[in-house]
């Protein structure tokens, strides 16, 4: 449907009947956009606020921290050693290009925070932390490659050394004396958890299962040893050292569970980046010397972020189109159209 105007110079022009209707109404009820304006900010408002906090604590409602077997005793009177409640994730990937874009720029971290995070997170060595009773073996599993060079063989003395004073606080030394445990540092009496970046050494993810595991067609491929997991000496030399009681990896960017030893748990954590998959997620624990347990919590998937704001996108523009009437002049014209025919 067009419809002929003049204007002003005299010269014909031709518009299209909606737009000659929007210029219509708006000369004679001369409706001001700010409704409009406040309208379409607050929806995006709405939106921002949801995405990048409120949809957080949405799904996360119902991630808690696990409950150790012994709790379920402390109203039958029995001692309830201290529980420490610990957070583990992996692989956080603050900075780089790697599946980086514009947008995901935005929401890293910036330089400042990445170098808070790597005087609290960062080291060069091996070191054993120890928190109500409970020693973490911090492992730098970069310098455990074997390739003899200078910052490996300081780790494999540390590694070595903390391995004495380990087995020497729980007994375990072969030649436990009391030469060899002189002067070594004295740590709780309890096995160690060994965590570090690269995983033990195992052939693949075949055997790994659920939703955070690695796609089947990456459970297909063979892992290469100093490359995707640590050599199989490495990580024969970390078993018998430390006899820990979990362990807890990263680097594969995929969830799995694997068993040395046919009783050892290793646990792999995946990687807590949207550029690495759709779903991280990261582990909440409640320790004590002699127990542990575990809890898995997932955080928003990126893709149901993304379905938010493009539909955030489409309900602005159709407020938009509202607000002109084009939907109202659209249907006049189908229906004109149709008596037309």
């Amino acid at each position: 449907m067009v419809g002929r105007s003049v204007d002003l110079a005299g010269c014909v022009s031709i518009h299209p009947a909606w737009a000659r209707t929007m210029i219509t109404r708006r000369t004679r009820h001369s409706e001001p956009l700010l409704f409009l304006l406040l309208r379409l900010l607050a929806l995006g408002c709405a939106a921002v606020l949801f995405c990048e906090l409120g949809i957080y604590y949405t799904v996360l409602l119902g991630c808690g921290w696990p409950q150790l077997k012994a709790a379920a005793h402390r109203g039958q009177g029995w001692s309830s050693p201290p529980v420490l409640r610990a957070l583990f994730l992996a692989d956080t990937h603050l900075l780089g290009a790697l599946k980086g874009h514009w947008l995901d720029k935005l929401r890293r971290m910036d330089w400042y925070k990445l170098q808070r995070f790597e005087g609290v997170f960062n080291f060069t060595s091996a070191k054993v932390v120890t928190r109500k009773g409970i020693n973490f073996v911090l492992v730098n599993s970069i310098a455990l490659q074997g390739d003899d060079c200078s910052i490996c063989r300081k780790v494999e003395n540390d590694l070595q050394q903390l391995s004495l004073a380990l087995n020497c606080s729980r007994q375990l030394d072969p030649d436990n004396s009391s030469e060899n445990c002189k002067e070594k540092e004295i740590f709780p009496a309890s096995a160690p958890i060994l965590l570090q970046h690269f995983p033990l050494y195992r052939t693949s993810d075949e055997e790994c299962t659920g939703e955070d595991s690695a796609s089947p067609e990456e459970k297909k491929l063979l892992f290469r040893e100093k490359y995707d997991t640590l050599s199989r000496e490495a990580s024969n030399k970390l078993l018998w050292w430390f006899h820990p009681r979990l362990i807890l990896s990263g680097h594969t960017h995929s969830a799995c569970t694997v068993l040395h030893g046919n009783h050892l748990a290793e646990i792999s954590i995946p990687s807590f980046n949207w550029r690495n998959r759709n779903n991280p997620s990261f582990l909440l624990a409640s320790i004590t010397a002699a127990d542990f347990t575990l809890a898995k919590c997932f955080l928003p998937r990126e893709s149901t972020v993304c379905a938010i704001y493009l539909t955030t996108v489409a309900v602005a523009i159709n407020l938009v189109l509202f607000h002109f009437h084009f939907w109202q002049w659209m249907m006049h014209y189908l229906i004109s159209k149709h008596k037309s025919i």
